[in-house]
């Protein structure tokens, strides 16, 4: 939306080209879609489109991929690396561009493309300090790229819900007291941590909003409120947000609406939400002004973070438009373990871009590929020209173990049947092919709505 809505703006009104997106839940008219000279969609609708219309996909000149480094995303990642080698092998004429901040491995990806790069890891538009806050102490120490400590904050003890909470109440004091009125995100490895993270900040501001001064606007806010509350899909959840906006606060994860995420979004941008909690919903894409960022748990979900994927939340702070240095703080109890968190994260080496295809895991991706490729040796000639293959030496044995418990799954499914030489699909094993749904989900939906009298969408 971010992107679509400036590239309109800059190349649409003012330069009149033609620019579309495809988002959320519209599928446009492929002929419509693609006859525009500028196109904006997700990793995951490019793929729906690859794999539906790839004649359409031959007259694109150009493919801008950003956040390239995603391709190391397990969930995200397959599907995204085959689609950029369907456009290597199928579309060779499309020119591929990849943007990253964080791959450490740049001659190893341009040699996969067949092509050069640029890498400037060193440089920032603003700097960035990055600190951890050490609950025993109660104090915020920054440091440099070569770990010497560059300053000290200390931390007061204002809320009893912990140091943390604390760290970032006096950041928000220390802004408006000097006037800066510099707006936090604050990120969280759940959504349950978000809502209980940004529920108690705005306790505390609301309980102090006669002795403590958040420079909040109140008017702004109010309508923040009621423009949340007159918009579509408003539930239980957007009423639990609207009670943190009187604060001033707000939470942003994949369960609020498209539209209440965007007045969000919006209400930050214009400074009068002091602070967001969030999970990795904002990690990449939005450009806000964040002048410090905290990250409550170097976790997404349950999984500890990458060294890359911490410094992409990082880098959210100090964005182009402020002028100030960023900041991104982490947390922990004590020294003991201040010292490998910042050894790890703060002074980390960033991991190289790695693949993450296993065809044991990514039912859809198998399915999608054998459409084209419907044996062994096909599979594996395609895989080789993948960064996985490309990385390393796959045989036609590996394939075969790699691909075992997925075709035992998917012909229980009745979705594929496999001879010994080749994958022949069924009717619905094809048209599963065809979409971005996980093939396990397909098939208990069909084994509810074929068992079921009544259907009930709760039980579903």
């Amino acid at each position: 939306e971010e992107k679509y809505n400036d590239f309109d703006q800059q190349l649409g009104d003012k330069m009149g080209l033609a620019v579309e997106k495809a988002a959320e839940t519209d599928y446009p008219n492929p002929a419509d879609l693609f006859d525009s000279q500028i196109i904006v969609m997700a990793y995951e609708k490019f793929d729906y489109y690859l794999r539906n219309y790839p004649d359409y996909v031959s007259d694109i000149s150009c493919a801008i991929v950003d956040e390239f480094h995603m391709i190391s995303d397990n969930t995200r990642g397959p599907n995204l690396e085959v689609a950029i080698t369907d456009l290597l092998t199928d579309h060779p004429d499309v020119r591929i561009v990849g943007l990253s901040a964080t791959i450490p491995n740049p001659e190893e990806v341009s040699d996969w493309l067949d092509g050069g790069y640029s890498y400037t890891p060193d440089w920032r538009h603003n700097e960035l300090h990055e600190g951890i806050t050490l609950g025993a102490k109660r104090e915020t120490r920054f440091y440099d790229r070569d770990g010497n400590q560059i300053r000290m904050e200390s931390i007061g003890e204002h809320s009893n819900s912990g140091y943390k909470t604390n760290a970032i109440i006096d950041f928000l004091l220390s802004e408006a007291a000097n006037d800066q009125m510099g707006q936090t995100l604050i990120f969280s490895p759940t959504r349950r941590d978000t809502k209980t993270t940004a529920t108690n900040l705005a306790k505390f501001i609301d309980s102090h909003q006669r002795s403590h001064n958040f420079g909040l606007n109140r008017e702004a806010l109010r309508d923040l409120k009621d423009r949340i509350e007159d918009g579509p899909d408003s539930g239980k959840t957007e009423d639990e947000l609207k009670n943190c906006l009187d604060s001033g606060i707000g939470f942003h994860h994949a369960g609020l609406s498209r539209y209440a995420k965007s007045v969000l979004e919006k209400g930050f941008d214009q400074g009068d939400i002091k602070a967001i909690v969030a999970t990795s919903t904002l990690a990449a894409g939005v450009n806000l002004p964040i002048k410090r960022v905290f990250v409550l748990e170097p976790k997404l979900g349950r999984e500890e973070m990458l060294v890359s994927q911490y410094k992409n939340l990082a880098g959210r702070a100090g964005r182009p438009r402020l002028d100030e240095p960023g900041e991104a703080v982490l947390f922990a109890p004590n020294d003991t373990q201040a010292t490998p968190t910042a050894s790890n994260y703060i002074n980390g080496d960033i991991d190289p871009l790695r693949s993450e295809i296993d065809f044991s895991e990514h039912y859809s991706v198998l399915l999608n590929l054998i459409r084209e490729y419907p044996t062994i040796p096909q599979l594996l000639d395609f895989v080789n020209y993948t960064f996985r293959g490309h990385s390393q030496d796959i045989t036609a044995s590996d394939i075969g173990d790699n691909v075992g418990d997925a075709v035992t799954d998917l012909n229980r499914w009745d979705m594929l049947e496999f001879d010994g030489n080749e994958f022949r699909l069924s009717e619905l094993g094809n048209a599963a092919s065809k979409q971005l749904i996980s093939p396990h989900s397909i098939h208990l939906v069909l084994n509810y709505l074929q068992d079921a009298g009544d259907i009930d969408l709760q039980n579903l």
